[in-house]
């Protein structure tokens, strides 16, 4: 009744091409991956804030912008490098060179208290949490 029916040979054929462009497919993904730089960040919870540290080594802080937008901070870096493609012809190109964004939730974050640093191509920002609302009390009377 249930009868394993050999594929023909176009069929097995089709499977290894479909196989081959999967494989294909995904080594391309990892690659293209590999290839979008990203903005590397700790965050690390204290008692009455969060510390958040994003890596952008190689920018001026004048190319570093950072906007809060409902409940959203992003941070943005842009670095160009055209002025320096014309001053020399490179023999090897490893950095990279672009446009960086990030963004993160400030859900329970004072966003007016928050302040940002950089130094040595680390960007520190200081998110204030939101104080604690304590419960007010009171009775629930029985009815």
């Amino acid at each position: 009744m249930f009868e394993r029916i050999p594929l023909t040979h176009s069929e097995r054929n089709m499977l290894r091409e479909l196989d081959r462009d999967f494989t294909r497919m995904e080594r391309d993904f990892h690659r293209e991956e590999k290839k979008i730089a990203s903005m590397r960040t700790d965050i690390l919870e204290k008692e009455d804030c969060f510390l958040l540290q994003a890596e952008l080594p190689g920018f001026h802080k004048e190319e570093i912008s950072i906007d809060v937008e409902e409940d959203r901070l992003t941070i943005r870096a842009i670095h160009s490098d055209h002025e320096e493609k014309a001053k020399h012809p490179f023999i090897r190109r490893e950095r990279h060179y672009g446009a960086y964004e990030r963004s993160f939730d400030l859900a329970g974050i004072d966003e007016s208290g928050i302040t940002a640093a950089y130094r040595h191509g680390v960007l520190e920002l200081t998110l204030p949490k939101l104080g604690a609302k304590k419960p007010e009390s009171r009775r629930i009377e029985i009815g």
